[in-house]
């Protein structure tokens, strides 16, 4: 197989959303070209645009890309967090979108992504406005009794407060971001109407049960459904993960070659996922259809196992310190399965989704005292929401098989990208993160890898990386997420 040639702009440089897609590229065999991320800005800081631009000319002249996966939210308004803080108009941001499209018009498929401005129901401005540290839950409940009341976002002003309210400019600030973020969402909708997108997701950032965020949500999919674009563009929870899955959407279409997927779960799925607002049964299959692969309800004909390690009925946060309902003896319920599936020559994905913001202690302990199975998976992932982990899980154990099919990739990639998410998800995301916060320790980068090696260094040896150097950093100069890389 000759590799596929993608470009690839993410929604910023954070290590979900730029390395983690590298190494599922070079996973799969495909050649692929993302922007240098010192140039996709951080945080707040949105992404240099013109420098951006002229990286993707030069892309472009030097490689025949066969399709571009595209952050719209980082063409238009220059990265995720700064869709939700700046200041832009709406003509701002449509001249932007579309000296970026230009540059990319004659690429055979564009892939587009962007998300549906979230609304946080916690007091906090580090990824918001600042008000948002101030006003930030009072505001949650405004957008969920809007929408239990049925009332039009236009028409706020008819809303009885039952609680001490913000200034009416912070509340007006809150409507215009929201009407700009959904116009420019309907605007997507019309590239796509022209063919200039070959496919189109809309993206719910952290959705609860109610909220403007879902009204938003649920007008674009009744938007889609009445163009009659449903094969062409969906609406799905989450966003980080999105581009690991049109990364396989695009390799699939690309070699017209579609695998079959089998899920399994020893506990329920039917637990309502954190974050994404839905029983994870729904939040699986939003992200089988986004990587267009197909389910299948026969364990023989699956091309890629999911196996799903949930809680019974509530799901943890390491976040916020609250625990899962699982047991030792579910966890090695759920290694077992594994164990049997894999015996039976199945590329197997792991994917825990007891808590959010990292693994289940207890599974990993489980695979500690058993770790056999471990270097028999396709895929592993256990990190920040449900939907994030089932979405890069699934693209990871995908990608493995086309790597498996087409010979290409290595083994030793794999082992590496398998060692680097059990050392993110389980290792710090469940344990070291929580350690940091606790003691307040500086932000030092020599600490945090001894700090990785001191917990994980049985993972790298059971994969038969134990002389492998590592380096961690954190990225973005907070302890939400680590950069892990293996040095040459």
């Amino acid at each position: 197989m000759t590799a596929p040639c993608f470009l690839v702009i993410p929604l910023d440089a954070r290590p979900v959303c730029h390395s983690a897609v590298v190494d599922l590229a070079r996973l799969t065999g495909v050649q692929v070209f993302l922007p240098p991320a010192d140039l996709l800005g951080k945080l707040k800081t949105p992404a240099d645009l013109p420098a951006i631009r002229q990286w993707m000319e030069r892309i472009l002249r030097q490689h025949p890309i066969q399709a571009a996966i595209v952050s719209l939210d980082l063409l238009s308004y220059g990265g995720l967090i700064p869709s939700r803080i700046g200041e832009e108009s709406n003509e701002d941001l449509i001249r932007e979108l579309e000296k970026g499209l230009a540059i990319l018009k004659d690429v055979p498929k564009l892939y587009g992504f962007s998300s549906i401005l979230r609304v946080p129901t916690y007091n906090n401005s580090e990824e918001e406005p600042d008000y948002w540290a101030e006003w930030g839950e009072v505001l949650s409940r405004f957008s969920q009794n809007l929408h239990k009341k049925n009332i039009l976002m236009q028409n706020w002003r008819s809303l009885e407060w039952q609680e001490e309210h913000p200034p009416k400019e912070i509340i007006k600030d809150f409507v215009i971001r929201r009407e700009r973020n959904h116009w420019h969402n309907l605007r997507l909708l019309q590239l796509l109407q022209q063919k200039r997108l070959a496919h189109l997701v809309f993206c719910e950032d952290d959705r609860g049960e109610y909220g403007l965020n879902v009204y938003e949500a649920d007008t674009l999919r009744a938007r889609v459904e009445t163009l009659e674009l449903t094969d062409f563009a969906h609406v799905q929870t989450g966003a980080d993960e999105v581009a690991h899955t049109l990364l396989i959407r695009a390799l699939e279409e690309s070699l017209q070659d579609s695998l079959s997927v089998f899920v399994k779960s020893a506990q329920s799925l039917h637990v309502v996922a954190k974050f994404d607002g839905q029983p994870l049964k729904h939040v699986i299959y939003q992200r089988i259809k986004a990587t267009a692969s197909k389910s299948t309800l026969k364990l023989e004909d699956a091309d890629v196992v999911l196996i799903l390690h949930a809680p019974h009925y509530r799901m943890g946060d390491h976040g916020e310190g609250s625990q899962a309902d699982t047991t030792m003896n579910d966890a090695y319920e759920t290694l077992a399965l594994t164990t049997e599936v894999v015996a039976q020559g199945k590329a197997v994905v792991l994917v825990d989704v007891a808590y959010a913001n990292g693994a289940d202690p207890l599974l990993l302990k489980a695979i500690k005292d058993e770790p056999d199975v471990l270097p028999q998976l396709a895929g592993y992932a256990a990190w920040n929401t449900p939907g994030n982990s089932v979405g890069s899980g699934l693209a990871m154990g995908l990608g493995y098989v086309y790597a498996q099919k087409y010979n290409v990739g290595s083994g030793s990639r794999h082992r590496k990208t398998l060692a680097t998410r059990l050392l993110d998800d389980g290792v710090y995301q469940s344990h070291v993160r929580h350690i940091w916060r606790l003691s307040q320790r500086p932000l030092n980068q020599v600490h945090l890898t001894d700090a990785l090696l001191r917990h994980g260094q049985w993972i790298l040896n059971t994969l038969g990386l134990g002389n492998k150097r590592i380096d961690a950093r954190f990225p973005c100069d907070r302890t939400f997420e680590c950069a892990i890389e293996f040095l040459r």
